[in-house]
C-alpha cells in the first residue's frame, strides 16, 4: 500500500519507455494537430453533423418567385412588371441611379433578341431548303404531273 507521502502516478509512468506502444503514445500525445482523445471525431462521424437543410431555395430562386408572384395594388401585374416600369419611369424622370442600372441592362436584352432572330432565320432557311428539295424530287419522279392547278 502507498503512504500519503508517495505521489499517486498512473500506469503508465512506472512502465519502462521500451515497454509502452508506440501507437498508444500516439494517441496520448497533445499538441498542435493532435487533439485530447475526448473531443476527436469517432470513426464514421462528420464535422458537420446537422449539415446545410436539404431541399433548400436558393436566394436566387427566392428573388424568382418574389418577382413572379402577381401584385394586388398593381392590378394583376407581376412585381417583376412593376418593377420594370418603375425602374423604366425612374430612368425617364432623370434619376441616376435608374438611369445607370438600365444602360448596363439594355445591351444584353439586345444581344438575346439579337440571337432569337438568328435561330428563327436559321430554322426559316433549313424549312424552305427542305421545301426546296421535296419539291425537287416531286417533279423528277413524277415529270411534273402533280403540279398544282392554278387557273
Amino acid at each position: 500500500m502507498t503512504s500519503n507521502n508517495e505521489p499517486v502516478r498512473p500506469n503508465n509512468e512506472t512502465e519502462p519507455a521500451a515497454a509502452r506502444n508506440s501507437a498508444s503514445d500516439s494517441a496520448d500525445r497533445v499538441g498542435y494537430g493532435h487533439p485530447p482523445q475526448h473531443s476527436r471525431f469517432r470513426p464514421g462521424q462528420t464535422g458537420n453533423p446537422s449539415g446545410r437543410p436539404k431541399g433548400r431555395r436558393s436566394f436566387k430562386k427566392d428573388i424568382a418567385a418574389a418577382l413572379d408572384a402577381v401584385s394586388r395594388a398593381e392590378g394583376g401585374k407581376t412585381k417583376q412588371q412593376t418593377l420594370a416600369e418603375n425602374l423604366v419611369n425612374d430612368a425617364l424622370a432623370g434619376n441616376p441611379v435608374a438611369l445607370k442600372i438600365l444602360t448596363t441592362i439594355l445591351p444584353a436584352l439586345d444581344d438575346e433578341e439579337e440571337d432569337r432572330e438568328e435561330e428563327v432565320t436559321a430554322l426559316q432557311k433549313s424549312l424552305i431548303e427542305d421545301f426546296d428539295h421535296r419539291e425537287a424530287s416531286t417533279e423528277s419522279t413524277d415529270g411534273g404531273k402533280n403540279e398544282p392547278n392554278i387557273s
